[in-house]
C-alpha cells in the first residue's frame, strides 16, 4: 500500500530543497569570491595582519585553512547539503560543521578576512548545522532580511552624497535620459531613495505575504541590478568582488523567497538562531555589535580614520606608500589612501571596524620615520543617531598608544606585510 503524502511532508520537501538550493548557491559565491580577492586568503603577508585575539598565531593557518573551505565549497556547490532530499545527511552535516570552522579560523587569525560576504557564508552553515533542514529556509529568510533591514538604515545620514552611497547616485543619475543633475540635492535625494529601496525591501521579504512577495523579490533583483550596472564596467569599474557580491543577490533572493511555497509554508516560523543574527545586527547600529557583522557594508554607520601625513614630510614615506597618496590636500596635509592599497594588495575593502583601522595606521607609521608630521581625523557616529557623526583628532604617537587601550579585541599587527 502506497502512503499517502501529507501536506506537511510536502512542505517540509519544499523548504529542505529551497535552502538546499540556496547554500549551494552561497558555497559557489564563496568560492568566486575567494578567487577574486585570493591574495587575502592565500597570501595574506602581503597585507598588515590583525589577529582578532592578542596571540601570536601562525600565518600559515590562513592559507590552510582557507584552501579547505575552498575543496569544501566546491564538493557543497556540486552536492546536495545536509538534508537535502536526497545524501547522506549526517556525512553532509558534518562536511558543513568543518566548513564552520574553516570558515571562522582566518577571521580569527586576521579580522581583514571578515568580509560581509564571508560572514553571510559563516551564518549559513551556522544555521545549516545548528537547524533541522525543514528550518533552515525561514532562518536563511530572516538573515537575508536583516542585512537588507540594516544596510538601508546604516546609509542614513545628512551628507550621503559624500560616501560611496554618493559615488554610486550619481553614476545611477548619468544613465537617466536628459542632462544629469549632480547637485548635492539631487545626489543626497537619490541616496535616500536607495536607502528606502533597501529598507523597504527587507520588510516586504520579512513579512512574506502572498501579495507582497513577488513584488520584493523584482525590487531587490531591480535593485541589484541598478547597482551592477554603476559598479560595472560601463559604470565606476569597481572591483570584481564587489559585483560578485551583488551578483549573488539575484540568484539568491528568488531561491529563498519564490519557486510555489505553500500557503502554510511561510518565512515568519524563526528559530533562536535567527532571531539571535538579527538581534545581533539591529544592535550594530547603536554601537553595540562589531560594525561589519552587524552588515555596516559601505555606509557611514562605520567610523573612519583617515592618517594624513604633511606635505614637506612626503619624501620620507616608503616608496610603497608615496604611490597611494591623495590627490586632494586640505591645507599642508595629504591623505594617505590606505583604503586603495587594501583594494590593490588583497582584492578587498579595509574592515571597517575602527580597531582594524587603528592598527593599519600604526602599523603604516611604524614603517615610517619618527620625522614624519602626521594626524589622524576620526569621524565617529553618535551612539544613537547614527546619521550624526562627530570629529575629533589624533596628531602624536602617544595618542595613538592611548587609542589601543580603549578596545577589547586586538588592535595591533601582529603580522607585517612584506
Amino acid at each position: 500500500m502506497t502512503p499517502v503524502s501529507r501536506p506537511a511532508d510536502s512542505e517540509h520537501l519544499v523548504e529542505t530543497t529551497r535552502a538546499d538550493l540556496a547554500l549551494r548557491c552561497l558555497a559557489t559565491f564563496q568560492m568566486l569570491l575567494m578567487l577574486a580577492t585570493w591574495p587575502l586568503w592565500f597570501a595574506p603577508e602581503r597585507f598588515p595582519v590583525v589577529p582578532l585575539l592578542a596571540l601570536s598565531l601562525p600565518i600559515l593557518a590562513i592559507p590552510l585553512t582557507s584552501g579547505l573551505l575552498f575543496l569544501i565549497c566546491l564538493a557543497m556547490s556540486l552536492k546536495p547539503f545536509p538534508g537535502a532530499p536526497t545524501g547522506n545527511r549526517a556525512g553532509r552535516r558534518l562536511l558543513c560543521s568543518i566548513a564552520l570552522v574553516a570558515a571562522v579560523v582566518p577571521v580569527i587569525c586576521n579580522q581583514h578576512c571578515l568580509q560581509a560576504w564571508h560572514w553571510l557564508f559563516i551564518l549559513a552553515m551556522f544555521i545549516a548545522v545548528t537547524h533541522p533542514p525543514e528550518s533552515r529556509a525561514p532562518q536563511l529568510r530572516l538573515t537575508i532580511c536583516t542585512l537588507y533591514i540594516c544596510s538601508g538604515l546604516s546609509r542614513i545620514t545628512a551628507n550621503p552624497q559624500a560616501g560611496i552611497a554618493g559615488l554610486i547616485a550619481r553614476q545611477l543619475l548619468e544613465f537617466l535620459p536628459g542632462p544629469a543633475d549632480h547637485t548635492a540635492n539631487a545626489v543626497n535625494l537619490a541616496c535616500h531613495v536607495l536607502s528606502a529601496m533597501e529598507i523597504i525591501t527587507g520588510i516586504l521579504l520579512l513579512f512574506d505575504f502572498r501579495r507582497t512577495r513577488i513584488p520584493a523579490v523584482v525590487l531587490a533583483v531591480l535593485m541589484h541590478a541598478s547597482l551592477l550596472l554603476a559598479l560595472g564596467p560601463i559604470g565606476l569599474n569597481h572591483h570584481p568582488g564587489v559585483l560578485l557580491w551583488n551578483l549573488c543577490f539575484p540568484i539568491l533572493v528568488p531561491l529563498l523567497f519564490l519557486r510555489g511555497l505553500p500557503p502554510a509554508c511561510t518565512g515568519r516560523r524563526f528559530g533562536v538562531g535567527g532571531l539571535l543574527i538579527s538581534a545581533f545586527s539591529v544592535s550594530g547600529l547603536f554601537g553595540v555589535a562589531d560594525n561589519w557583522p552587524a552588515w555596516q557594508l559601505y555606509s557611514a554607520r562605520p567610523e573612519s580614520w583617515t592618517l594624513w601625513v604633511h606635505r614637506s614630510d612626503t619624501p620620507e614615506l616608503p616608496q610603497f606608500l608615496r604611490q597611494w597618496l591623495g590627490s586632494t590636500a586640505q591645507e599642508d596635509w595629504v591623505p594617505v589612501r590606505l583604503d586603495r592599497l587594501s583594494l590593490h594588495q588583497t582584492g578587498s575593502p579595509l574592515y571597517p571596524e575602527d580597531r582594524f583601522q587603528l592598527a593599519i595606521i600604526s602599523s603604516t607609521l611604524n614603517s615610517s620615520p619618527d620625522t614624519v608630521r602626521f594626524r589622524v581625523t576620526v569621524e565617529e557616529p553618535r551612539p544613537l543617531d547614527w546619521w550624526n557623526r562627530s570629529l575629533r583628532l589624533i596628531s602624536d604617537r602617544a595618542g595613538l598608544d592611548q587609542e589601543h587601550q580603549t578596545f577589547i579585541f586586538n588592535s595591533r599587527v601582529l603580522h607585517t606585510s612584506k
